[in-house]
């Protein structure tokens, strides 16, 4: 029997990359876009940073976002779109919202930091240009000035690496860190109840599609789970009303000898900002005197869904 539908190949939390077209987009992005798809890593590339489009689209996909790449090039403070992508990082990354990993691509980190150079020197027109602007142009810089303190990946004109090896290791770098997010803990086995909650809605796109998934896999020697286990999720508002639940039942068999898959609990739509909720997801199986083995229950997630 096919699985079904509900379990998808891992989609894993997006990752948005922040960069300088002119500087990076017909090299180092055409070889990083595709390589991160190949290890399956959902990735957000900005196509229109040129096209003058409205950014609340971009801020959206930012706080949907797990982790941020901000490739920082010669002529990325040049940009006020990559400006305003970087101070939004920083809001969300202050937050404890976003993991933001910087890359230095033929710059050095205190380059960036100190804002020297030709780098500085192109940030401090960008200010003059909008210096009707005080309050976003401070954001800028605190941005430019914070985020280099984080652990980055430096790739200098004089490394004897190339695009490729550098783009091999940031890639594996970036799923150990994916791994990491995901495991919130250590993975437990055999268990007929598993649960997760997720205690306020309100760093949610209010109105936006979301999906609470387990992330399981059943070993091949996994014995009794003929039983399918039953799915639970409810949207509870903190006045203790409930305004949506969902259960559904799911055939673990299916699955045996299987990578990771994703088991969906369900989807919900996220509420107001101004009206937060709680989501309980629970996954069980009703209790049986059959042995059971082999199940390994790696994390639970909540993300958005199309």
């Amino acid at each position: 029997m096919a699985p079904s539908s509900s379990a998808k190949p891992l989609k894993g939390p997006q990752v948005f990359i922040s960069f300088r077209g002119e500087d990076v987009r017909k090299h180092f992005i055409s070889f990083l876009d595709p390589a991160l798809r190949r290890a399956n890593i959902n990735v957000f590339i900005d196509e229109n940073e040129l096209l003058g489009a409205d950014l609340a689209n971009l801020f959206t996909r930012i706080e949907e976002s797990e982790i941020a790449l901000v490739i920082f090039s010669k002529n990325y403070a040049d940009s006020d779109w990559c400006l305003d992508e970087l101070a939004k990082m920083k809001e969300r990354k202050d937050q404890g919202r976003l993991r933001v990993i910087p890359i230095f691509y033929n710059l050095s980190p205190s380059v960036v930091k100190e804002l020297r150079q030709d780098f500085g020197d192109k940030f401090r027109d960008m200010q003059r240009r909008h210096k009707h602007q005080p309050e976003r142009t401070k954001k800028w810089e605190e941005a430019l000035v914070s985020v280099p303190d984080i652990k980055g990946m430096p790739l200098s004109e004089q490394s004897d690496r190339t695009d490729n090896e550098f783009i091999n290791s940031l890639v594996v770098e970036i799923q150990r860190l994916l791994d990491y997010m995901a495991v919130k803990g250590t993975p437990t086995r055999e268990e007929n109840h598993r649960g997760g909650t997720y205690d306020d809605t309100s760093d949610l796109t209010p109105g936006a599609k979301y999906e609470a998934v387990f992330l399981v896999k059943l070993e091949d020697n996994a014995i009794g789970w003929e039983q399918p286990v039953t799915l639970k999720l409810k949207v509870e508002q903190h006045d203790g009303s409930d305004d949506n639940r969902v259960d559904r039942n799911e055939s673990l068999k299916d699955y045996i000898g299987h990578n990771w898959v994703d088991i969906l609990a369900g989807v919900f739509v996220a509420p107001p900002r101004n009206k937060p909720a709680k989501i309980t997801f629970t996954m069980f199986q009703h209790v049986t005197d059959d042995k059971k083995k082999g199940l390994v229950v790696k994390g639970v997630a909540i993300r958005p869904t199309n």
